[in-house]
């Protein structure tokens, strides 16, 4: 996806992995792998002497790519390979802090979780499939119209207030209006509450019985 994107004017920062800094994300060095099935494969095996392996890595300017080491975040997608009846799906800012969050290689601290909670929040997000070049464009072409996430109150949830719900007292949560992000420290797991008003009992939310099969709940959970 990074490679046909590039070839049709899109600037390279690095592949899979930026820093990120409030609003931009920075190059972190990482070429572009390749991998064999892509229709650039072949061009990697030439810039690599033939290589016979099934993931290459390649140098964006050995691919002619335009490179710059930062930019601003003002779109955030979530790529999936695959068959799909929705190529572009709209994320609520929830959802998208819930996979920006799963998708860190760090463990994050306080300020960490306020950043993405914050770029969540403000910048339009989606999840897109796609099975061929064809469709990554079109799905990628239906990102760019996706509008900015209506405004709604990011907060921390008091840790006191999920312990009333009997929730573990490793978990911890940010509230996004009625959506609600909730995470484990002692498993590293990340679930979406979809609806979860304030001032709501847990058990009257639908993630109920998510959170019990992760563990989420301590042992006296509460009946429904």
């Amino acid at each position: 996806m990074v490679t046909l994107l590039c070839r049709r004017g899109a600037a390279f920062i690095s592949d899979d992995t930026v820093w990120l800094d409030g609003y931009v994300g920075s190059g972190f060095g990482a070429p572009i792998a390749l991998r064999r099935g892509s229709p650039f494969f072949p061009e990697a095996q030439q810039l690599s002497g033939g290589a016979d392996e099934d993931r290459i890595l390649v140098l964006p300017a050995d691919l002619g790519f335009e490179t710059v080491p930062s930019a601003v975040v003002t779109r955030i997608v979530f790529p999936r390979f695959g068959q799909s009846a929705t190529p572009c799906r709209a994320l609520s800012p929830a959802e998208a802090f819930c996979l920006l969050v799963g998708s860190s290689l760090r463990n994050n601290v306080r300020d960490d979780f306020e950043t993405l909670a914050t770029l969540a929040a403000t910048v339009p997000s989606a999840e897109l499939s796609y099975a061929d070049n064809d469709s990554c464009l079109e799905a990628t072409a239906a990102a760019l119209s996706v509008s900015a996430p209506a405004t709604a109150a990011v907060s921390w949830i008091d840790d006191s207030e999920l312990v009333d719900h009997h929730v573990d007292d490793r978990v911890h949560g940010m509230r996004f209006g009625d959506e609600v992000a909730l995470w484990s420290a002692a498993n590293g797991r990340i679930v979406h509450i979809a609806s979860w008003p304030p001032g709501a009992t847990l058990a009257e939310s639908p993630a109920l019985d998510t959170l019990r099969s992760l563990a989420f709940l301590r042992p006296e959970q509460p009946d429904r």
